[in-house]
């Protein structure tokens, strides 16, 4: 039987298990969605419905990486 290799993503410089950046990605990959969701089914204008979703969008990644530093940084 062959060991498995370990899967590795690297995550704003940062070397992570796959599996777990892959578990913190699904957390926030609705995100975007569930707020253009919620502004259409408000009533919000197309320019607010889309500037709220490139704020989002620009927040997810930025959690994203946070959240895969801080991760990598515990398996250090």
């Amino acid at each position: 039987m062959k060991d498995e290799e370990a899967k590795t993503a690297f995550i704003a410089g940062y070397e992570m298990d796959a599996d777990i950046a892959n578990n913190i990605f699904l957390v926030v990959k609705n995100s975007v969605p569930r707020v253009v969701e919620e502004l259409v089914i408000a009533g919000k204008r197309d320019d607010e419905v889309k500037a709220a979703a490139i704020t989002t969008a620009e927040a997810v990644v930025e959690a994203f990486v946070f959240a895969c530093k801080a991760t990598a940084k515990v398996g250090e």
